[in-house]
């Protein structure tokens, strides 16, 4: 099989179009349905890392909302894209290894410090393709592994592999800042999922200077601003800021507030 050693172990650098691994995941799976969604919920998790060609295709109002004309860097191997709720969908072509993410994305937030969030506006309708899609296949023996499917030989990696997203390319002066690197220096300051919902409405109620906060203050500013229904920033539905999510945030900031 393509990117193993002699002794039937996986490259570290193993990286394969999406068409290919779907079909190593039936294999594995029994069903190319199941295993397809398999796929894509942990792509959404962020358990999965993956890449793509370099021409991301951006169609929306770039009038309305001009940081979508810098969305390539920090999209590219972002867990988001993958993402499905009510008002977002992803049509992924596997025959063609080609996705389209479809939502109310306006482009993207930072906080100066290397760590980037998507932001969203109900009124907005924007579509990202891109093509080319890969997926690093250690990452995804590990994610069959964990939900104890029988991988043989292959279950056992030549190198741990740290889950973290994709080191993102520097974009421009003009665009915004790419996603922190991947090491293992990094990983720890990694948004987690409730993290990245936490940041922009964060950024929202408190602007660029963040406070010292407790994990209580942030969790009833938020629920307040979602309660009077005056948060610009789109959550998902039937959202809730734990507190415990509030704590690593404030944490990974600076800003926790000491007792």
């Amino acid at each position: 099989m393509a990117g193993t050693t002699d002794d039937n172990t996986i490259s570290a650098d193993d990286w394969r179009l999406a068409n290919d691994e779907s079909a190593f995941a039936t294999e594995i799976v029994g069903f190319e349905e199941r295993a397809r969604d398999l796929l894509l919920n942990d792509l959404a998790e962020g358990l999965i890392r993956w890449d793509c060609d370099r021409n991301l295709a951006v169609r929306g109002d770039f009038q309305a909302y001009p940081l979508l004309r810098a969305t390539f860097a920090a999209t590219r191997g972002h867990p988001f894209f993958w993402r499905r709720d009510e008002h977002s969908r992803v049509d992924m072509d596997w025959s063609t290894n080609c996705a389209t993410w479809t939502g109310r994305f306006i482009g993207f937030g930072w906080d100066g410090r290397g760590n980037s969030w998507p932001n969203f506006d109900p009124r907005a309708s924007t579509s990202l393709t891109v093509s080319g899609v890969r997926f690093h296949h250690g990452d995804v023996v590990k994610a069959l592994t964990r939900r104890g499917l029988t991988l043989g030989g292959e279950a056992a990696l030549a190198a741990p592999v740290s889950q973290v997203s994709l080191e993102s390319e520097q974009p421009s002066a003009t665009a915004a800042p790419a996603l922190a690197t991947t090491t293992t220096t990094t990983k720890k300051r990694r948004l987690g999922s409730q993290e990245q919902w936490i940041a922009p409405a964060a950024l929202e109620i408190y602007g660029e200077v963040l406070p010292l906060l407790s994990p209580a203050q942030l969790q009833r500013a938020i629920e307040a601003r979602q309660k009077a229904k005056t948060l610009k920033t789109s959550l998902p539905p039937h959202w809730v800021a734990g507190g415990e999510a509030c704590k690593r945030f404030l944490q990974k900031q600076g800003k926790l507030r000491p007792r």
